[in-house]
């Protein structure tokens, strides 16, 4: 039988796992709620005159995640333990963690405890916790990159010195597909890296929308701009071979647009004003899940 369990963790390390064999015994199908529900809240509006309403958009509602379960320790003083041990790891000051995993696959989402109740029924503990998430989709452990200029490796064994002889090559392409596999549109980071010489105001075009997304600066050999476009978190910055950091925000060219992916294949080209062939980019997003 696949194996089902909560692992909480908190920003200092520290875990709890719920499932039906640890200490803290939950049934994650029967005792837990929150992993699936999503609610939305639909705005609407409505004219003189009209029959119904007129859609004008949504929002996807925060998830409160609720456990429920018992300590599978009977002893009194080992219960104490299980239970200062919760309340510390669950402690409401810190961002926690929260991975569902069946049998090792696994989806993460983030959140803030709510409530911890205890109580003691004839001889077992129960708990009930609730986990408050503001943002209620969830994510993979990783996230997913997609190259669309990268180096790749052509050192093979055996190994043949010949006078064409190479180490590696620059995997180019005109265009990517980009394959957001969540149940949303999100946001994405854009890595510019100059690898050869120098690349002048590089750019990226959805070629379905014709969307482009354009930073007017000059990269180096060893510099490297990222362009996030998340909601809340839309950034530029260079991070120059030396290290620094320089945030270029304002060189946004004027018909730019924070680009972003919808659900299925996105396709991307890019492009510079020069050195475009000197070019390596590499594409990161999270697939995002309104339940699991």
């Amino acid at each position: 039988m696949t194996q089902e369990k909560l692992i909480v963790k908190n920003k200092n390390g520290k875990q709890v796992t719920f499932s039906k064999g640890s200490d803290y015994h939950v049934n994650i199908k029967k005792d837990v709620t929150g992993l699936s529900d999503a609610s939305n809240d639909i705005f609407t509006q409505r004219g003189l005159g009209q029959y119904g309403e007129t859609v004008t958009g949504f929002q996807i509602m925060p998830r409160v995640i609720v456990i429920q379960g018992s300590f599978r320790i009977t002893n009194k003083m080992s219960a104490a333990v299980l239970r200062q041990n919760l309340n510390n790891v669950l402690s409401p000051e810190q961002e926690l963690e929260i991975i569902y995993d069946l049998g090792g696959s696994q989806r993460k989402i983030t959140g803030i405890t709510q409530e911890i109740r205890f109580e003691c029924k004839s001889i077992l503990y129960d708990f009930y916790i609730a986990i408050l998430c503001p943002n209620p989709l969830w994510k993979e452990p990783m996230q997913t990159a997609t190259s669309i200029v990268s180096w790749v490796g052509a050192f093979e064994f055996p190994v043949e010195i010949t006078n064409d002889w190479e180490i590696g090559r620059l995997d180019k392409k005109s265009e990517v597909i980009v394959k957001n596999s969540g149940d949303v549109t999100c946001g994405c980071k854009f890595v510019f890296r100059a690898t050869a010489s120098t690349v002048v105001n590089p750019s990226v075009k959805n070629t379905d929308t014709e969307e482009t997304l354009k930073v007017n600066v000059s990269l180096s050999i060893g510099d490297r701009l990222e362009v996030t476009t998340f909601y809340g978190n839309k950034t530029a910055y260079v991070i120059r071979a030396s290290r620094e950091k320089e945030n270029v925000i304002q060189h946004l060219d004027m018909s730019s647009t924070f680009l972003q992916l919808k659900i299925g294949d996105n396709p991307f080209s890019y492009d510079a004003d020069s050195g475009k062939n000197n070019l390596e980019i590499t594409i990161y997003h999270d697939n995002l899940y309104r339940g699991v």
